[in-house]
């Protein structure tokens, strides 16, 4: 599970509070993928959400489509 105090650096989740970050943090989990992997096709229906670690202050979320 990923803590909550990472995932309020993620702009689509600032503001929520402790009890919903906790909610959130529940159905995530870390996950180390190969260096370009395609991880959408545009058009496709997303299934995920990826919140991609860019450095370990800065999180950045996205859409997974397939």
């Amino acid at each position: 599970m990923i803590q909550t105090a990472r995932l309020r650096n993620v702009e689509i989740f600032r503001g929520l509070p402790d009890e919903e970050l906790e909610i959130v943090a529940g159905f995530c989990r870390k996950e180390s993928l190969p260096e370009g992997l395609a991880l959408c096709e545009k058009g496709s229906r997303a299934n995920k959400l990826f919140i991609r670690e860019v450095v370990p202050s800065r999180l950045k979320a996205f859409v997974d489509y397939y």
